[in-house]
């Protein structure tokens, strides 16, 4: 038995990490820390500015409604103003905030480059049931007190179908029941 953490486990972690307020490390040619809009503090977002470029990345509903271009179809991408602060940011991730935050932009959209990182990172938060927006910063810094999760690990980690069988329900005989197991095993 290894006592390093399962690509699942790694997963498990980020998500935690994510909910908590934790940034966290997608390993990638460049690595790209990531923090959750909804859980971003003061203090996070002046160590990211730190570190590089802030951006956010929302989804395309998201983007939709604030009428911002969605310029890589399933995600926005928007640089984070140095004026603006975290509940800036936490008013823009969040619709229940419209009404009471309602001056937002306007925005400066990014374009072009590569995009799976962020397109991971928003995938991330929806799996942490969390708002859809994250704040990024690409930096070649070392991060190691961060949960790091190799890209590799975003892309691939999901469920395999084991097995299926019908439910016997009086209601409906179109009831059934589905087993999925991970596809990632071991350490």
């Amino acid at each position: 038995m290894s006592l390093t953490p399962s690509p699942i486990e790694l997963r498990a972690r980020a998500l935690t990490d994510l909910r908590m307020g934790l940034p966290v490390v997608i390993d990638m040619p460049e690595p790209m820390v990531i923090c959750a809009a909804e859980t971003l503090t003061q203090e996070r977002l002046n160590s990211l500015r730190a570190l590089g470029e802030v951006q956010a990345v929302i989804s395309k509903w998201r983007a939709d409604t604030l009428k911002i271009s969605a310029y890589d179809d399933d995600v926005a991408r928007f640089l984070v103003p140095n004026s603006a602060d975290a509940r800036w940011c936490n008013a823009v991730a969040d619709p229940i905030l419209d009404m009471s935050y309602p001056m937002k932009g306007p925005f400066q959209t990014v374009r072009g480059g590569e995009v799976r990182g962020q397109r991971a990172a928003v995938a991330l938060l929806k799996a942490a049931h969390l708002l859809p927006m994250a704040i990024t910063v690409s930096t070649s810094q070392p991060l190691s007190t961060l949960t790091h999760l190799p890209v590799e690990v975003l892309l691939h980690t999901g469920f395999g179908h084991v097995a299926s069988a019908s439910l016997p329900l009086q209601v409906s005989q179109a009831g059934r029941l589905h087993v999925y197991r991970p596809l990632w095993r071991g350490g």
